[in-house]
């Protein structure tokens, strides 16, 4: 007899809804706001500074891919990751997503279990097996018992 694993997301995940979540606008103004006075101060800075880690500092804030932008992008990347550990396929099948840390660890403690199962049944399958067996031969040696009675009476 084969033996399946269901992880039973189906029925948990059937009712669930999505929420985005953004930044305040008063973040993002800010963060705007230090890279334009940045570039402000550059204008009425001394020549001399082209060279300098003040320099570097201030490109590295004005380029579109500046330490801000890339750590919103990356906590965006972390969020989806924690926050969607499953996946569910156009038949209605939901799976461990595989691409995210939770959706991974899901996925083997699905396949530890599916191991595990069909040994640990199978011990109880066995003490059963024995058992049931064992009731039989009494019924048989019991029906024995009685034909010798019989015979003798």
């Amino acid at each position: 007899m084969a033996t399946t694993c269901s992880s039973g997301l189906n029925s948990l995940l059937s009712g669930s809804k999505v929420t985005q979540t953004t930044l305040p606008n008063w973040y993002t103004t800010a963060q705007q706001n230090l890279v334009n006075t940045a570039g402000k101060a550059l204008s009425g800075a001394p020549t001399g500074i082209g060279q300098t880690t003040a320099q570097n500092a201030v490109n590295t804030l004005n380029a579109p891919a500046n330490p801000f932008s890339m750590a919103a992008c990356a906590l965006g990347t972390i969020a989806k990751g924690a926050a969607d550990p499953f996946t569910t396929s156009a038949q209605g099948i939901t799976t461990p997503n595989t691409n995210t840390p939770l959706g991974g660890l899901f996925a083997a403690q699905r396949q530890q279990l599916c191991q595990l199962l069909p040994q640990t049944l199978a011990q109880f399958k066995l003490v059963t097996l024995v058992l049931v067996t064992s009731v039989v031969c009494v019924a048989k040696l019991h029906l024995i018992l009685l034909k010798l009675m019989r015979l003798i009476l």
